[in-house]
């Protein structure tokens, strides 16, 4: 009766925990590292253009990845140019997803496993010399490993930078010279560059104008409170 009971409760409790993680959605694993010129002053206003060859400021998919910047610069205290004023800072947005890689992996196969018996002899020695037992073992049937399967796995590599480059140092000197830029990678499953660089970007905002002095890593899901407000 009592183990009835407990694996009702234990049913429930990992129903509930499923019902929870479907909730969340997969993982994603994203790596940043950021660089930031310590040598420049603060620059705070902004104009957003493509950093990609060949990619329109008017094209629909990049105006819909400005926007989502936008929210995470707003965030970190950055203000859109007002109209007709310069700049302190232009702003290059560049992202992409690779062509999907194949891994292959194992995992171990449940189910019954016989049990079976087993004869055992004993030997002892006492007052009246050595005494021989023979007997037998029966070990009953259980769940565990009976084997291995092969399963394929497809992978993209997706990857984004936000490049600021200072618009006063380049007016003064004609050179391009970054104030700060801020990469991001990640693989997963996803090929979906729409859903996936949302994520990215939310996993940049902390390291956005900053130098991490290292590749740091953060796990967010669709759920993740950053990622609805960029969305």
């Amino acid at each position: 009766m009592f183990h009835r009971q407990m694996l009702k409760i234990l049913t429930a409790v990992f129903g509930l925990l499923a019902v929870g993680c479907a909730s969340l959605g997969p993982r994603f694993y994203v790596d940043v590292s950021a660089l930031r010129d310590s040598q420049l002053a603060e620059r705070r206003t902004y104009v957003v253009y493509p950093g990609l060859q060949g990619v329109d400021p008017t094209d629909l998919q990049f105006r819909e990845f400005a926007g989502q910047l936008e929210r995470v610069l707003l965030a970190k205290g950055f203000k859109p140019a007002a109209l007709n004023a310069r700049p302190d800072l232009l702003i290059l947005l560049s992202y992409g997803i690779g062509e999907p890689r194949t891994s292959y992996y194992s995992y171990p196969v449940f189910g019954r496993v016989s049990g079976g018996t087993s004869t055992f002899t004993a030997s002892t020695f006492g007052p009246g010399g050595f005494t021989q037992t023979t007997g037998t073992v029966t070990s009953p049937t259980r769940h565990g490993v009976v084997g291995t399967r092969t399963a394929a796995r497809r992978e993209f590599q997706r990857w984004a930078a936000i490049e600021a480059v200072d618009i006063e140092t380049f007016i003064n000197t004609q050179k391009i010279s970054q104030a700060w830029r801020t990469e991001m990678t990640s693989s997963g499953s996803s090929g979906d560059l729409r859903r996936v660089l949302p994520v990215m970007l939310a996993a940049s905002q902390p390291y956005i104008g900053v130098n991490t002095r290292q590749q740091v890593r953060r796990v967010l899901n669709d759920d993740s409170p950053e990622v609805v407000a960029i969305r």
